[in-house]
């Protein structure tokens, strides 16, 4: 995604949650090797889908994945968690049929 070319992924794990099909690149389903092939004809033969795919992918990259914009999170957080410390500032154990108490992932916050 960063260097800026078209990206091809399976949808496992949290990769769908890093490429978004048909914008920042193309998912598959795994074990589908016509849905790969087919996928890389598309990126090869469609110059404008490569190029859109390409400018997707690095913009998810920038706005994800930016260092700075990273550090500065994590470093919120251990501040945070350190003047918390007495609080047990952990996640809480669900009830029966509830979700759990926690932050969600944040990979990085807009400016």
């Amino acid at each position: 995604l960063a260097a800026g070319c078209p990206t091809i992924s399976t949808r496992v794990s949290g990769v769908p949650e890093i490429i978004e099909d048909a914008v920042s690149g193309l998912l598959v389903d795994p074990e589908d090797d016509d849905a790969l092939a087919g996928a890389m004809r598309r990126i090869l033969e469609d110059r404008a889908l490569s190029e859109t795919l390409a400018i997707g992918g690095r913009r998810r990259a920038e706005g994800r994945f930016d260092i700075q914009k990273n550090v500065a999170v994590m470093h919120r957080w251990l501040r945070n968690g350190t003047a918390n410390s007495d609080q047990k500032n952990h996640a809480t154990a669900p009830s029966h049929g509830e979700a759990p108490q926690h932050e969600p992932t944040i990979l990085a916050e807009a400016s």
